[in-house]
């Protein structure tokens, strides 16, 4: 395989080749990202970037920044989207045999959504572009899970050639153009390091918005004339073998939906304590000691008193703590405001977290736990939970899904702006323009 066979996909896309379940997928992402856009459009981590883009001027209004009100160029406007869509650590991803591949919508959808405006592209473009970025962002990120690659290899990384791929698609770059556009986005890509993403938290995470903004730009270079190398997609590597599969099959239909506000590899223990919880197994003021035992890597996150909110969606205790303290772990639980909450704080210092032999035998493919509850009066409930809520083995379904997004935009929207979506998002290939679903979420 090589870069023109993937830039050849990418150009052969086409709405009505696409199987019925891949449209009905882009949408979900596309509805999931939306909802996790609306939900964290608030954040102070959103707001220092807004002021910094303000400050420096963003350029030709031609993409709408969610919940701004106003334009930016196209690139300044994926930036900010894409941190918007992912600051509260909702979006989707997906799991494979050789581990997690990253993040794809905060990516993809961002990127989408700018070309797509700027271009005047109605619903089928779009779902054309989000299914080529992803069918891209998947193959790539396992691609990077080559060992020497994947100390580098986090959603930002494998975004940018996807956020490459959408908007060329939108575009409508040729081959060549769009063997440059991928070629020009790989030496500019991000390259985050998980252990310290993990560790501290830091308001970067694994890069998304960055990747996205640099895919965009490399399109947008490409479209003018500029060159780029050849790409990863050209070097030996066995796990290329994973491209021979584009336009036949579709990694899409793997990826995960997300029902808390938390990195993934909390999500099994989360999973536990929630249905322990709503099997009335024990009473939160009950609790003595929560033990999550997890694999590698899991130690990392284990911060009591995190720093931010990116922090806290990193840390067992935390999440453990909120769903102790409200019953849940969605945008309310990630609050700045929430940080120094000393009763989520009291029920996190109560979570203690372990290493398993056989838990961790279960990576990278899964992210498992198994859980202790002891309570006061000496009762002990334990549960072992191999895949998490949500992934392809025990999807979200649509329903849940729309409910997710309905519960976590109506508080800024509205409900009926919040159904308006839903119903545009089912009926995006309707679209003669992308103006109907962008005039949706310009402004709240």
């Amino acid at each position: 395989m090589s870069t023109q066979a993937v830039a050849e996909f990418i150009c052969d896309t086409r709405f009505e080749r696409l199987p019925s379940t891949v449209i009905e997928q882009a949408k979900r992402c596309t509805l999931d990202t939306l909802g996790s856009a609306i939900a964290g459009r608030n954040r102070r981590t959103v707001g220092i970037m807004d002021r910094l883009l303000r400050s420096l001027g963003e350029g030709k209004g031609e993409a709408t920044v969610i919940g701004g009100a106003r334009k930016a160029s196209s690139p300044n406007a994926t930036l900010l989207n894409s941190l918007i869509s992912t600051v509260l650590d909702s979006d989707d991803g997906s799991m494979s045999s050789v581990g997690h591949l990253g993040h794809i919508g905060g990516c993809v959808i961002p990127a989408a959504l700018a070309i797509s405006e700027r271009e005047g592209a109605g619903g089928r473009a779009f779902l054309e572009a989000v299914v080529a970025g992803y069918e891209v962002f998947l193959r790539t990120g396992w691609i990077l899970t080559e060992p020497e690659l994947k100390k580098f290899s986090i959603s930002g990384t494998p975004g940018t050639y996807a956020s490459a791929a959408a908007a060329a698609k939108l575009l409508k770059l040729p081959v060549p153009e769009t063997i440059h556009a991928l070629g020009i986005a790989e030496p500019h890509a991000p390259v985050p390091r998980m252990g310290r993403i993990a560790l501290t938290g830091p308001m970067t995470k694994e890069a998304m918005p960055w990747g996205s903004m640099t895919g965009v730009t490399a399109a947008l270079l490409a479209q003018l004339g500029f060159t780029g190398p050849r790409t990863l997609y050209d070097d030996p590597n066995p796990q290329n073998d994973c491209l021979e599969h584009l336009g036949r099959s579709y990694e899409i239909l793997k990826v995960y939906f997300k029902p808390y506000c938390a990195c993934r590899y909390t999500h099994a223990a989360l999973d536990v304590v929630l249905e322990f919880m709503r099997s009335g197994e024990f009473a939160p003021q009950n609790v003595e000691r929560i033990t999550v035992e997890a694999g590698a890597g899991a130690a990392l996150l284990s911060a009591i008193r995190p720093n931010t909110i990116e922090h806290a969606q990193y840390s067992f205790p935390y999440v453990i703590g909120a769903a102790l303290a409200d019953g849940e772990v969605g945008p309310q639980q990630m609050e700045d405001s929430r940080l120094r909450d000393e009763r989520i704080l009291t029920f996190a210092e109560k979570v203690k977290i372990g290493y398993s032999e056989k838990i961790n035998s279960l990576l990278p493919s899964r992210f498992a736990a198994s859980v202790t509850v002891l309570t006061r009066d000496g009762k002990e409930l334990r549960a072992t939970r191999e895949i998490p809520k949500g992934n392809p083995e025990d999807p979200m379904t649509d329903a849940e899904l729309e409910a997710k997004f309905r519960k976590w935009t109506e508080p800024v929207i509205g409900r009926e702006r919040a159904v308006r979506i839903v119903q545009t998002v089912r009926h995006l290939e309707e679209l003669a323009g992308i103006d109907a679903l962008i005039g949706l979420i310009a402004s709240f």
